[in-house]
């Protein structure tokens, strides 16, 4: 006789809690990530450098890459700095890029890429057409504008805005198939010990035969 034993499902159920918890966990993640995204573009913003026509100004550069120039056409108040004056918040005067010059340390002026010039970039109140890029490495910049106009220079708000999105997209493939990995994973590994255990010899239990004995 042989006592029989019938699979529980409270293993099973366990195993799907794991991948469960990543695949919400890379959901999460990736709300999360695209809330951010959506103020993203303002930081953006605010965080450019400007140059006002008329004068010089200094830009201080703290890593390698390729910074945008802008001909802002509307945006904020900007206080004085140095000899250049006050800009009032509001409309601003057309910059070309012919009119801007912007020279590193030593001197010499860094060539500035027109090839997406006159792209239209809003954002809130703020909007601005792009004039080129420039590569920079870290350091001081002389910036200067010929003219009224404001030049503002730094990251594209659109493209920052982009990867965050891009990044979010990411996270959520990246989560959802370690999920599925983690899955897959566990149930081979139970499906291999089930395996194992029917392998296993049975052990039998001896019964004393029935029927007439002799003596």
């Amino acid at each position: 006789m042989r006592p029989s034993h019938r699979p529980t499902r409270a293993g099973g159920g366990r195993r799907w809690i794991a991948p469960a918890l990543l695949a919400v966990g890379a959901l999460v993640a990736t709300a999360l990530t695209l809330v951010s995204a959506g103020p993203l573009p303002a930081s953006v913003v605010d965080g450019l450098a400007r140059a006002v026509g008329g004068c010089d100004s200094l830009l201080e550069v703290d890593r390698s890459g390729t910074i945008i120039v802008f001909s802002e056409e509307r945006g904020g108040a900007i206080d004085p700095v140095g000899s250049c004056g006050a800009v009032t918040p509001g409309e601003r005067d057309d910059v070309e890029v012919g009119s801007v010059v912007i020279a590193d340390a030593s001197g010499e002026a860094l060539e500035i890429d027109d090839r997406d010039r006159g792209s239209m970039v809003t954002v809130g109140g703020w909007r601005a057409t792009v004039l080129g890029r420039v590569e920079v490495e870290p350091g001081p910049y002389l910036v200067r504008v010929e003219g009224d106009g404001v030049v503002a220079l730094g990251l594209d708000p659109r493209e920052v805005e982009s990867r965050r999105r891009g990044t979010a997209v990411a996270v959520m493939i990246g989560g959802l198939a370690l999920a599925a990995l983690v899955a897959v994973s566990s149930r081979a590994a139970a499906s291999s010990r089930r395996h194992g255990a029917s392998e296993r010899p049975v052990i039998s239990v001896w019964d004393p035969p029935s029927g007439p004995r002799l003596g």
